[in-house]
């Protein structure tokens, strides 16, 4: 008998030992899920997967005990792996004519009008982004559209409530209203408690990764713009741009150091093209190379396709290279198209997969005095100012992503 104990023993040690090894190469790129008994006691939190490998209290009571059922049920050969999934939904520019803030300061600074046919969906998902393209002014006399825009905080305060999480900032419209616009924007989002990105107050808060922890899963948003219509930067952290590569590829590589995933948010591309260019294509590599997760691209104000790219190591990238406008008063047809990007995260044992999509949306406008964005699927109207009908609106999208 004392011998039967002591060999079940060395076999609950032996056991144990392989567990710990086979839960260290189980982690994602960083400690945010924790599978391995080393791991746990480090973070001061359980493991999130039941009956995990090397399990210290499991083991020891079972040996102590005799019990060979209780030993075979601590194995890791038999403990279901954990599954996480996060949803992940991301829109267009969000760009701020005239028309819609005449329309809201009519309705008592209520803008929800503009996003209460997609509401629901945006709702829905663990993590929602939005390219705010225009910055925010208090006073209504610097309400202002095109060129240099300047828009109410009534737009903040309705896409918070259609659920966004995440905004993007850094755009070529981000140094409108100089330095104020920005304090003012910053301020706003802060005092939200809303993660706003790419652009800051100070050079302090410019130098930080802010992390954003969904389902276990850590994420880090980064986001620049290729410039800002000519308007000179006023210091150097105020607006993040792609003008320094090695500091863009510091920031990824901290980043990575950090979080399980990395997004990329660029503001980059051509106006009104369907297609990457040049610019876009030498910073998809840059961030394949540096190891980027998601790209997510802004400011053509057109749909452009999207495509998972792979490293020669096996790492993939997925890629939106343009979303196309959420919402605008644009006169054309073709940029009344935008798209919502749909992306769902699984990470089981350790490894990270994709389920995507791009869901086509249109901006409806009718005579100046009503506007909306709806999902192609529900659009049914047939008296838009700029033609953008169902059929035709349709058409151009699969041209366009086929």
């Amino acid at each position: 008998m004392q011998m039967r104990k002591l060999y079940i023993l060395l076999l609950v040690v032996v056991m144990a030992l392989a567990g710990c090894g086979a839960a260290e190469t189980a982690k994602i790129k960083s400690v945010t899920v924790l599978d391995s008994d080393v791991e746990t006691q480090e973070a001061g939190t359980e493991s999130g997967a039941d009956g995990t490998a090397g399990s210290d209290d499991g083991t020891t009571t079972a040996a102590e005990a005799g019990d060979d059922t209780a030993i075979s049920d601590a194995s890791p050969a038999e403990s279901e792996p954990e599954v996480i999934t996060v949803n992940l939904k991301a829109v267009g520019d969000d760009l701020i004519h005239s028309g819609f803030y005449n329309i809201g300061e009519a309705h008592g600074s209520d803008y929800t009008f503009m996003f209460e046919n997609v509401r629901d969906i945006i709702q829905e998902a663990d993590i929602a982004i939005i390219n705010q393209e225009t910055m925010f002014v208090y006073d209504k006399s610097q309400y202002s559209d095109y060129p240099c825009f300047g828009s109410p905080t009534g737009i903040g305060d309705a896409l918070i409530a259609a659920g966004f999480d995440v905004v993007q900032l850094a755009s070529n419209h981000s140094l409108d209203k100089g330095l104020t616009g920005i304090s003012n924007t910053v301020d706003y989002f802060s005092d939200k408690g809303v993660l706003a990105i790419g652009i800051y107050t100070d050079e302090e808060s410019a130098s930080e990764i802010p992390l954003l922890e969904i389902n276990g899963v850590t994420f880090v948003f980064l986001n620049y713009t290729y410039g800002t219509n000519g308007i000179a930067m006023p210091n150097s952290y105020c607006v993040n741009t792609f003008s320094d590569e090695e500091k863009v590829r510091d920031d990824i590589s901290r980043a990575r150091e950090l979080a399980d995933i990395v997004v990329a948010l660029p503001h980059w591309g051509t106006e009104y093209s369907y297609t990457a260019d040049s610019f876009q294509e030498k910073w998809t590599q840059i961030f394949l190379e540096e190891g980027v997760d998601i790209v997510i691209g802004t400011h053509p104000h057109v749909v452009q396709p999207y495509e998972m790219l792979t490293r020669e190591d096996g790492h993939e990238m997925l890629v939106y290279y343009s979303l196309g406008n959420f919402i605008s008063w644009q006169n054309k047809m073709e940029r009344m198209l935008g798209g919502m990007a749909d992306i769902t995260i699984t990470i089981e044992d350790g490894i990270i997969s994709y389920e995507y999509d791009l869901i086509p949306l249109v901006t409806y406008i009718h005579s100046g005095t009503a506007t909306t964005t709806y999902f192609l699927s529900d659009y049914d109207k047939t008296d838009h100012t700029y033609g953008a009908t169902k059929e035709n609106v349709t058409e151009l999208f699969e041209k366009i992503i086929n």
